[in-house]
């Protein structure tokens, strides 16, 4: 079963402010590949966000594209498939940033792995947890600050959900029961 990972940094506190995409395609409990995009957000820079939390530079960013530039690879990668994130705040700020640029949403599934957490293990059933906090639960390592690092750490709670429960992908997010975009 193939299903892909999404992990979004931001410039600042507005999840729309996108400045790097990290994703990772899963295929049979495998992770296959990764792509990572950076972004400009063509808006302010909080050095609290970037380069403190993400360790992404201003100037570094403004020789990158916006997201309207990496729309066609970014759809081909994601549309049609079980896309697995962590929190509410990756998927919202994904759908402003396209808003932003008048891109089209498409088609994806989306499984929030926050949400996966709080019907799989009793630990987090109360309230939300962050995606360090599951991983370190899980025993699973992050190499943090990048976006393509947490999306395959995304990945690997996904496949750790799905052996805990005894489903696959599909029953899984049927489960979460997010809706489609």
């Amino acid at each position: 079963m193939k299903f892909v990972t999404l992990d979004v940094k931001t410039a600042n506190s507005d999840p729309s402010s996108i400045c790097e995409i990290g994703i990772g395609i899963f295929e049979n409990e495998i992770l296959v590949a990764t792509h990572i995009e950076y972004i400009d957000p063509e808006t302010w820079f909080d050095p609290f966000y970037t380069e403190k939390i993400h360790g992404i530079s201003e100037d570094w960013l403004k020789y990158w594209f916006s997201i309207d530039i990496s729309y066609d690879d970014i759809r081909e990668l994601l549309i049609n498939n079980i896309v697995a994130h962590h929190s509410q705040t990756v998927y919202q700020g994904f759908l402003k940033a396209l808003d932003k640029y008048d891109l089209e949403p498409f088609p994806v599934f989306w499984l929030d792995t926050e949400k996966v957490a709080c019907i799989t293990w009793q630990n987090f059933s109360e309230e939300g947890c962050s995606l360090k906090e599951l991983a370190t639960f899980l025993g699973i390592e992050i190499g943090y600050p990048d976006a393509v690092s947490c999306s395959v750490a995304i990945g690997k709670i996904v496949i750790e959900a799905c052996k805990k429960s005894g489903i696959g992908v599909p029953e899984l997010l049927s489960r979460v029961k997010i809706a489609t975009t």
